[in-house]
């Protein structure tokens, strides 16, 4: 980095000398007069300034430091206060550059001290900046204007036609504007110091009457007596403060009136250097290296403080500065809510300024907090507008640094030869430029791409590298990921003691620092290489540990469900491994705990978001507890079953009668069958048909069952005894991971029968979300409302990319719509009565909502919320209600929920979404979330009639038969399964009741 100006302030000198002493001692202190009273050592000081800054700039840090030593060395040879402070910041900067953190540390707060002291004792503006002005008249008179906030103004000039100093107060005598003016007129331009020390003339506050002689050529305030020559600055500022007490002015002395011995008067102009910003600039720094050495709250305070002084300035570029060197301390500590609001108003600066490298740096800093909340396509999004900034300025060290954050946000997405190329680039030119930091870091990416590709060997090469680089420069940050990496590269080559050593070296490095995102993830790969080499207690104890930290990291995401989403996905392994850590201690209920307490946090968070945070995550850790669980299954008249697929080879499940009965079984997976394959293979040939096509291909009758059988060997063959025998009881599944996809209805024994004909099925996100459910339940079982059907609406123009299409129309939909709202007893909303906007607005006080049409699994938003049913089009919308939409206006803190006690979305997909370690994340979410207890949604695209006939035994014998959601579902399902027309079960077997059976 460059050196920022506050240090590099040229002052203009003038040629007067004066004796060190009392009153005049502190203007013969200050840099605009140290020149007079050694012009040579204040130039060379001065010229080896400059020097350093050339040589800092150019990356000779050492050098730079060298030649800054010795011009503080000269500055206090001359007493030239502000000269030592401006070498005392600079010397911050080498220091902390170099990786010297405790001499930067030591050398920002001298500089401080200084400025401060300055500051103190009133000679500054009301900006807290010491000001100076000064100009040469026409080469006769030399002249310094010194000013208080208070409006106190101290004039000296010197002209060659008298030897005599004139004092006068020039405020109009008001003492909260007191201004004294004092005249030096020096044949020789020197004062001796026996002159000086003879002098007794006094000033007193509001007025003073001149008084010259040959004799008395100095004079000091009543209000301390005359010092020595070896009066300290500090104690005579501090005195001069003590002196003068006035309310601090705004008003800026512009011009001021210089009298000649001829008594003619001109008007001069006036520079002023402020050390306010020098303020700001050395607190900044510190803030730096505080946040370098993990000292987090130490480094937001002086951040805070410098942003302080800098909002009271007149440069927003230094505001946007300090802002982003705060948001960067709060992306250290999880805060991301924080760090968007700082960075967006940094941004907003830098835009309005035209700071087209500022705006580079702020692009790149949004980039890094989304990438670390896991939203990687807006991460790359911000870092591609940084790059084509830095490509514009021709910014070496700016386009690596970009080309890297590329690469490690193409790499999270699981593009590794797109992710491999940014980082080669990047290495090339840190190379080539010689930026230890991000040659580091270019390392680390390259490491990073040669792990997930299997080459062990050479990502060890690199991240001992980039460990090597990181030492060297004393970088807290890159040492622990080096370490960090080394570790998991050595976990990977079945070095686990090796891989053990070098987590516990980063975690020992880490104490005392405020870097909680790389402690956590420190501590869960050592709790993963613990548990391999059989050391379960301590592995529990890392684990649980990282649990702890990354659930803090949940509570500064306020109300960002996204964001709170995405991060979970990057923390969810280290709740699977804890599980197994748990189970090989044979405490398989207390995995079922661990389990519960990773399920759709985020969507928990919501259904209780009347409920402060505090009570809300008491309220998490109440339901998580066995006890609760128990009571859950009770109240629910239902059995539990939880799946935790803790890998592509093991699975556990657990079951929770209503009894209170608690059993577990941990399933080894074939290696040849993993569950995603089976799962998939399974979908294919069940899936084969959507809504508006009612002809079966031929993969789906001639391709085999028995993938269906897999699958119920697996999940359903260990804890068969334990499901009840009465078909008429519950039982509710609750899948993970690929296991939502799973048409368990549809599930096939060895005898070829379905599960749908054993039992009655519902599904479940989590066993936490039931009893959420259960109280909405409670919460619209009594609101009165009508029932809302639609079908076939008129469809709307889809515009995916650069592809336009109009989806197909839906007769059975439109048969089903009417059908159905002839047994609810209301009008069905068919063709352009059903749009978007009319649904929205009857849906907020709907009892029942069922919609019959088309449904969409694409991220229509791009929000990270995929799901979409088709409506209507019309001039307030585009026809497509979002997964996104419906939580912005049902599901959010802040909104109301829906009134609806069922839901049912008869159409293609509407169970699916993206599935992350929160759940499924779409459609079904986000009405789980607006209240809705009971949903009946699909897993696949199913066929236009055979789903008008489902629907219609459905309400039948819901409303009619009285039966509750379950068992209605089941019914219909048997009806079409037995009646030999609809055997196969993509016309059956899409749909679930999701939440409640009542």
């Amino acid at each position: 980095m460059k050196l920022k100006k506050f240090f590099f302030i040229a002052l203009a000198s003038i040629t007067l000398q004066f004796c060190p002493i009392s009153f005049l001692a502190f203007l013969t202190s200050s840099p605009a007069i140290a020149d007079s009273i050694a012009p040579r050592q204040k130039t060379e000081a001065d010229k080896l300034m400059e020097q350093g800054k050339e040589l800092y700039d150019s990356g000779q840090r050492t050098e730079a430091l060298k030649k800054w030593e010795v011009a503080l060395g000269l500055y206090g040879q001359i007493r030239d206060i502000q000269g030592e402070a401006e070498a005392l910041g600079n010397m911050g900067h080498s220091y902390r550059e170099l990786g010297n953190y405790v001499k930067a540390i030591n050398a920002y707060n001298s500089s401080l001290a200084m400025f401060k002291k300055i500051a103190e004792s009133g000679w500054e503006t009301n900006a807290n900046g010491l000001v100076y002005y000064k100009t040469t008249i026409t080469g006769q008179e030399n002249l310094i204007v010194a000013s208080n906030g208070s409006g106190l103004t101290i004039k000296i000039a010197s002209t060659p036609n008298g030897q005599s100093i004139a004092v006068s107060n020039i405020g109009g005598g008001s003492t909260s504007t007191n201004q004294v003016r004092v005249t030096s007129t020096l044949g020789d331009g020197s004062v001796s110091s026996s002159q000086c020390q003879s002098s007794s003339t006094t000033i007193s506050q509001g007025s003073y009457q001149s008084s010259s002689s040959s004799t008395s050529q100095c004079h000091n305030s009543s209000s301390y007596s005359r010092q020595s020559s070896s009066t300290t600055i500090n104690q005579v500022l501090s005195q001069r403060s003590s002196s003068y007490s006035g309310q601090s002015s705004s008003t800026t002395i512009n011009q001021v009136q210089s009298q000649s011995g001829s008594g003619s008067s001109r008007q001069i102009s006036v520079g002023i250097v402020s050390n306010s910003s020098a303020q700001a600039d050395i607190l900044a720094n510190l803030g730096i290296v505080y946040g370098k050495l993990g000292n987090t709250r130490a480094a937001i305070d002086s951040f805070s403080r410098s942003l302080s002084i800098a909002e009271g300035g007149n440069n927003p570029i230094d505001v946007a500065n300090i802002l982003g060197y705060t948001s960067m301390v709060y992306n250290n500590l999880g805060d991301y809510q924080e760090v968007i609001k700082l960075q967006e108003r940094q941004l907003d600066i830098v835009k309005e300024k035209n700071n087209r490298s500022g705006e580079a740096e702020v692009l790149v800093g949004k980039g890094d907090t989304y990438t670390k909340i896991g939203d990687y396509q807006k991460a790359i999004k911000n870092y591609q507008q940084s790059s084509q900034i830095y490509e514009q300025l021709k910014d070496d060290a700016g386009k690596a640094e970009t080309l890297g954050k590329l690469g490690r946000a193409y790499h999270l997405l699981g593009e590794i030869s797109q992710a491999r190329n940014y980082y080669h680039k990047q290495l090339n030119i840190a190379y080539k430029i010689k930026r230890p930091r991000l040659l580091a870091n270019a390392l680390g990416g390259n490491g990073d791409i040669s792990l997930s590709s299997g080459e062990y060997q050479t990502a060890f090469n690199y991240y001992s590298q980039q460990l090597e680089i990181a030492q060297v420069i004393n970088e807290v940050k890159e040492i622990t990921n080096s370490l960090i990496n080394l570790g998991k590269v050595s976990h990977k080559m079945k070095k686990t003691e090796e891989a053990i050593e070098y987590y516990q070296t980063a975690l020992n490095y880490l104490q005392n620092r405020e870097y909680p995102y790389e402690e956590a993830t420190a501590l869960s790969n050592l709790g993963k290489a613990l548990l391999e080499q059989g050391n379960l207690l301590e592995a529990e104890a890392s684990l649980r540990d990282a649990i702890g930290i990354w659930e803090d990291f949940r509570k500064l995401l306020g109300s960002k469900d996204n964001w709170k989403i995405s991060l979970f996905e990057k923390q969810v392994n280290t709740y699977n491994v804890l599980q197994e850590v748990l189970v090989d201690q044979n405490k398989p209920f207390e995995a079922l705990e661990i389990a519960e307490r990773g399920r759709t946090r985020a969507l928990i968070e919501l259904l209780l978001k009347g409920l402060s945070p505090a009570q809300q995550e008491s309220a998490i850790a109440d339901y998580s507890k066995l006890s609760e669980i128990k009571q859950i299954a009770a109240q629910q008249k239902a059995t539990l079953v939880e799946y935790s697929l803790i890998s592509e080879n093991l699975l556990y499940i657990w079951v929770i009668q209503p009894t209170g009965k608690m059993e577990f079984r941990s399933v080894d997976i074939p290696q040849n069958a993993p569950i995603s394959e089976l799962v998939t293979a399974s979908r294919q040939f069940i899936s084969a048909r959507s809504r508006n096509d009612n002809n079966p291909t031929s993969d789906a009758t001639t391709e085999p069952s028995h993938r269906l059988q897999q699958l119920h060997q697996l999940l359903i063959e260990p804890i068969a005894e334990l499901l009840p025998s009465d078909e008429q009881e519950r039982v509710v599944f609750i899948p993970h991971h690929e296991l939502f996809l799973v048409p368990f209805a549809a599930l096939q024994d060895t005898n070829y029968k379905y599960l749908i004909e054993k039992h009655t099925i519902l599904t479940a996100p989590s066993i936490q979300s039931l009893a959420l459910t259960r109280q909405h339940r409670q919460r619209v079982q009594n609101l009165e409302g009508e029932a809302l059907v639609a079908g076939n609406p008129t469809m709307p123009e889809l515009v995916l990319g650069l592809k336009r299409s109009r989806l197909d129309s839906l007769q059975g939909a439109e048969r089903e719509a009417e059908q159905v709202a002839a047994i609810l007893n209301t009008k069905a909303l068919i063709g352009s009565q059903a749009t978007e906007t009319a649904i929205v607005q009857s849906m907020q006080n709907a009892k029942i909502i069922h919609l019959a049409t088309h449904g969409l699994l694409d991220d229509l938003n791009g929000v990270g919320s995929p799901g979409a049913i088709v409506l209507a089009s019309s001039e307030q919308d585009d026809g497509f209600l979002t997964s996104s939409e419906i939580m912005e206006q049902y599901g959010l803190p802040d909104t109301t929920p829906l009134q609806a006690e069922l839901v049912v979305l008869s159409a293609c997909d509407t169970g699916r979404g993206e599935i992350k370690g929160e759940g499924v994340i779409g459609l079904s979410r986000s009405l789980i979330a607006a209240g809705v207890p009971s949903l009946v949604v699909s897993l696949w695209k199913v066929p236009d009639d055979p789903t008008q006939e489902l629907m219609v035994e459905f309400y039948t014998n819901l409303y009619e038969r009285k039966l509750d959601k379950a068992q209605a579902l089941r019914q219909a399902m048997l009806t079409m399964l037995d009646g030999g027309e609809n055997p196969d079960p993509v016309d059956w077997a899409a749909f679930t009741v999701i939440g409640e059976a009542e």
